[in-house]
């Protein structure tokens, strides 16, 4: 089956999940963070001139709503409660129980030698997995990079989820790492923001190096840029965000 360029489809192979579709997969640009939502986009500030008496916040900064734009957000598809102990053990419990249709715990272990006794110098106790009864899709040719939920409303101080990629035109299985940060007890509660994907196409780049204080087409075109977007003293946002 072909899938459609520019398309991912989220599944669910647990039915009462598809039918509560907001612990589905959710497009980050509706899910961003409450405290970004309501910053304003000007704030005053003491500034000598009056022109610039008004500055604007990073609620217009070109980084964050980029960051805001591109991407799925995965949740949590119910309460998870989670112990770590210092020997390697831990346990967990769920609200609600996937493994007969997953054939998997919803939490599982990444042994340490599979990982941490090769990472040594940091402050990860364990790695865990969250075995989610979701499955991803994208066209041939197209991965998905996993990136953590950046600058969420709650800070999570037990745990947080690395980088990676997934092959998500053969491999379709969603499984989420945690590296646990702390021993105790800590609770994810249904909804939580896990972890973001972001489709992509895998291409083979080549690099070149060029002196940028000589005149080349490089130069040329990076200062008709950096002139054409801070020309004014405000962001030239229609020039940023043109393509």
């Amino acid at each position: 089956m072909n899938i459609r360029k520019n398309k991912i489809v989220f599944g669910s192979v647990h039915k009462g999940l598809f039918l509560n579709k907001e612990l589905m997969p959710q497009p980050i640009e509706t899910y961003t963070p409450s405290w970004f939502r309501n910053i304003p986009n000007i704030t005053k500030n003491n500034y000598e001139f009056e022109y610039f008496k008004k500055q604007k916040t990073v609620k217009t900064c070109p980084s964050f709503v980029e960051m805001y734009r591109e991407g799925y957000v995965i949740l949590a598809p119910c309460d998870i409660l989670i112990e770590t102990f210092n020997d390697d053990n831990y346990k967990w419990k769920s609200s609600v129980n996937f493994k007969l249709q997953t054939g998997l715990d919803l939490v599982d272990q990444h042994g340490s030698l599979q990982f941490l006794e090769h990472y040594k110098g940091s402050d990860i106790k364990q790695v865990l997995k969250i075995n989610l009864p979701i499955r991803v899709f994208t066209p041939k040719g197209y991965s998905v990079r996993q990136m953590p939920y950046s600058f969420s409303d709650t800070q999570q101080d037990f745990w947080e989820v690395p980088i990676g990629t997934l092959k998500t035109d053969v491999m379709n299985v969603v499984n989420i790492q945690i590296f646990v940060k702390k021993y105790g007890e800590f609770l994810i509660p249904a909804g939580t923001p896990l972890c973001v994907y972001i489709p992509y196409k895998r291409e083979k780049f080549k690099h070149q190096y060029i002196d940028l204080t000589k005149n080349n087409k490089y130069k040329d075109l990076y200062e008709k840029n950096m002139l054409d977007i801070f020309k004014h003293f405000k962001l030239n946002k229609s020039k940023y965000y043109k393509s």
